[in-house]
């Protein structure tokens, strides 16, 4: 387990601060009713304020207390939206080995550390214990509400789907045990949520999905149609009998 270093206490505390200043930003041609274009402009200026506040509260911040951050986001946040991936993604490749080190010290690590280590090096990701992997993984996919950071099956895979996948065998076990859990699927973004719909996807063709692609079918001619969808989960799941 690695040891909080107590010396980036006031950094974290102040970075929270600052990232919840920051959370939400006004695109420029959506004013509220009742608000000036005035004040609206001077609105997103103070929000980007705080946002290059938060930072330069991260750039100062030690790479424990990034990944710290990071195993916090890895409950509600896709990486590509933790500010503490982004950091390390874009200003901390020279610390790969570093972040290595430090996530195999944990006895458990949340997806997004992992998602980084990927990033910045590859061949240093795959140092890390399969099972750790896979667990970061299946507990990100279980805790899954929003899909982006997934993807969409028929069209593309994001980093955790395709790190998933690259696990092959070893995560077909894990990925049969969605295979019965029938909840709806959301996603963010326009375009998205209409092929997500179009689809009618759920956690279940998700993994049925990954699945596929590990057994090198072809993805892209997955089922339109649900319970097309369930015949194929039902003859995965007789494998087992």
């Amino acid at each position: 387990m690695m040891k909080r270093n107590k010396s980036n206490i006031p950094i974290v505390i102040a970075l929270g601060i600052a990232l919840l200043a920051s959370s939400t930003i006004l695109a420029q041609d959506d004013v509220k009713p009742g608000i000036t274009k005035a004040q609206h402009l001077s609105d997103l200026e103070a929000l980007k304020i705080k946002r290059d506040s938060t930072l330069a509260v991260l750039s100062q911040m030690e790479l424990p207390a990034l990944v710290e951050q990071m195993n916090k986001d890895s409950r509600t946040k896709e990486h590509f939206n933790s500010s503490a991936y982004r950091e390390v993604v874009n200003n901390r490749k020279s610390e790969s080995q570093a972040l290595l080190k430090i996530i195999k010290e944990q006895q458990k690590v949340a997806y997004i550390p992992l998602m980084a280590l990927r990033k910045i090096n590859k061949e240093a990701y795959e140092e890390t214990d399969v099972q750790l992997r896979l667990n970061a993984l299946a507990d990100a996919f279980r805790e899954t509400i929003v899909y982006n950071r997934w993807g969409i099956p028929h069209l593309y895979w994001q980093a955790p789907a395709k790190s998933m996948i690259e696990l092959g065998e070893d995560a077909e076990k894990t990925l049969k045990s969605f295979l019965s859990d029938e909840s709806p699927c959301r996603i963010m973004g326009y375009e998205e949520e209409l092929e997500v719909e179009a689809y009618k996807y759920r956690k279940c063709d998700y993994a049925l999905a990954m699945i596929m692609v590990i057994r090198d079918q072809n993805v892209k001619e997955i089922p339109k149609d649900p319970a097309k969808r369930d015949i194929m989960i039902e003859e995965i799941l007789a494998e087992e009998e």
